[in-house]
């Protein structure tokens, strides 16, 4: 992603249906192994193979993750009902508390980066997922070895 050309906002392509569903399949189970959220994976895919714009990769691939995170947290919640010892005030496996901390923080900041989004280049908010890629793969390089 970092040597691939800049596109511009607005131009023709086309990705087949067939295509996305194989990107999907195969980079969903890539970042489910590594246990890292699927756009750190599928937005340079986007990027460099499917010829998407940076701010289109990552839109999309944002948009993506809240449907997938409400499968995940039914999936959570349907499978912990009626476990003993879960905290007070819990959705089978969600803790509630915890959510509502996540919610708290998650939202303003979704809003913060969007606005971000908008006043960066594609070039340079090409520059920022990269460093932080790379930071994401040191800290689990390091954090691995002890």
């Amino acid at each position: 992603m970092l040597m691939s050309a800049a596109l511009p906002a607005a131009h023709d392509r086309w990705v087949s249906k067939r295509a996305l569903v194989l990107w999907g399949l195969v980079f969903g189970t890539v970042s489910g192994l590594f246990g890292v959220g699927g756009g750190i994976v599928m937005v340079p895919i986007m990027v460099t193979v499917m010829r998407l714009s940076v701010h289109e990769a990552i839109g999309t691939s944002t948009a993506l993750m809240i449907s997938s995170s409400i499968g995940g947290v039914v999936t959570y919640i349907v499978s912990g009902m009626g476990v003993p010892g879960l905290p007070a005030y819990s959705l089978g496996y969600v803790d509630t508390f915890q959510w509502i901390i996540l919610a708290a923080a998650s939202i303003p900041m979704a809003q913060a980066g969007v606005k971000a989004a908008h006043y960066l280049h594609g070039d340079r908010m090409r520059m920022v997922f990269v460093s932080l890629a790379g930071a994401i793969g040191i800290y689990m390089f390091f954090s691995g070895l002890n």
